[in-house]
């Protein structure tokens, strides 16, 4: 991951626009046999379709009128939108819903300002194409619908697409995968694809089903916007440096909620279809364990909601919410291993005085005060994450920010 300072978002497009140009994968190498180069042909032609590259004046207007058009507001609202480097032809081959304007409208802010009103821009995108003048202009709509999958909430298109996401920022996307975050004063390129899955399970000692269902707990608690705060327990008996709260506590043991529903999930996905028995006697009205599986997702994660900590166990047990973390003069780490969360390998020791809020330092002393591997989750009012990890030599590593939950 790259950060560079600027000003405006044209100062960006140079670079993004290399960059849009190196990660094309219409570029095959030709066959030697005829029906090699045949479908090589055919791979290119539904490259220049679905991932078509804008020119670098294109890029330009878009990001520039994207920006402008953030800071608006039509009917009293932010405006909030994607712009896609496509054709009508492309958004069809792609299976998407097309809607063609009778009369393209100019890329300009207030026009666009005006369009977005009709779109959801997680579903919903302005279609951008060259007139014949060769000035870019909204054609349309394109229609996506949820493409997201339970993991992620977010969408990897395959075009160029501009999306945002609060007044001044936004992301770019092209060929599946994140390109750009710009954020007002400085822009984030990424350099490769950010595996917080693959570290929760090497570093943070978890299954690969609780790291799924933690970054996905993860993400709900941003979508809040109020920040909060989720740690993992190795044990019910492991509370060293926590007080959990004396009602929002489970007096029995443990909550399980989300521990079934996680389970009856993966059930459903490894038995095949047509096993199941058609004459076994089933509940009335009986839900999707994948709906299932998401309500309970939900239910903890606006738990994160009340001042004070989510507590759960690394088989995604609930043990209360509301908790608070005790942070003794001794307990305290001094320094913290902060981590770029693209995987740079760059580590840079940060006293905890510089390390954030309140809650990213008693989340650190969390993990400090435990006797084994110890995980916590911090969302700002930012509305950025940051992971602490305490490794099994004792030093614990905090990877972050990652800024609005990209690339979670």
């Amino acid at each position: 991951m790259t950060t560079t300072h600027v000003q405006f978002p044209r100062d960006i497009v140079p670079e993004l626009h290399r960059r849009v140009q190196a990660s094309r994968t219409g570029a095959l190498v030709e066959s030697s046999e005829p029906s090699g180069r045949t479908a090589v042909r055919a791979r290119r032609r539904n490259d220049r379709l679905v991932r078509p590259v804008p020119p670098v004046q294109v890029v330009r207007e878009m990001v520039d009128v994207s920006y402008a058009g953030s800071l608006l507001e039509e009917e009293g609202r932010r405006v909030r939108f994607a712009l896609a480097f496509l054709s009508p032809e492309g958004a069809r081959a792609l299976s998407y819903g097309v809607f063609r304007f009778r009369t393209p409208l100019p890329l300009e802010s207030a026009a666009l300002a005006k369009a977005a009103m009709a779109t959801d821009a997680s579903r919903t995108a302005l279609g951008v194409q060259p007139s014949s003048s060769g000035e870019p202009e909204i054609w349309g709509m394109l229609h996506h619908g949820d493409r997201s999958y339970g993991l992620s909430l977010e969408r990897d298109p395959t075009y160029f697409s501009v999306r945002i996401l609060r007044a001044g920022t936004f992301t770019v996307h092209f060929d599946e995968r994140l390109v750009l975050l710009f954020c007002r004063d400085h822009a984030r390129f990424f350099d490769r694809s950010i595996d917080l899955l693959g570290t929760l399970r090497e570093r943070g000692s978890v299954t690969a089903a609780a790291a799924n269902d933690l970054v996905r707990l993860s993400r709900r608690m941003l979508a809040h916007e109020h920040g909060g705060t989720i740690l993992v327990a190795r044990s019910a008996s492991i509370t060293d440096g926590l007080t959990l709260h004396h009602a929002f506590s489970v007096g029995d043991g443990e909550h399980t909620l989300l521990k079934e529903a996680l389970a009856q999930h993966e059930d459903a996905l490894s038995t095949p279809e047509g096993s199941l028995d058609p004459n076994e006697a089933r509940p009335f009205a009986i839900k999707n364990p994948e709906e299932e599986h998401d309500e309970a997702l939900d239910f903890v994660a606006r738990l994160t909601a009340v001042d004070g900590a989510v507590v759960v166990q690394d088989d995604l047990a609930l043990l209360g919410f509301g908790a608070t973390i005790a942070t003794p003069e001794a307990g305290i780490p001094e320094e913290i291993n902060v981590e770029d969360p693209a995987g740079s390998g760059e580590v840079k020791m940060t006293p905890i005085t510089e390390l954030g809020g309140s809650r990213h330092r008693s989340a650190a002393c969390y993990c400090a005060q435990q006797r084994d591997a110890a995980l916590a989750f911090v969302a700002s009012q930012d509305g950025d994450l940051s992971v602490f990890i305490r490794r099994e030599d004792g030093q614990i590593h905090c990877l972050g920010p990652y800024e609005l939950g990209i690339g979670l």
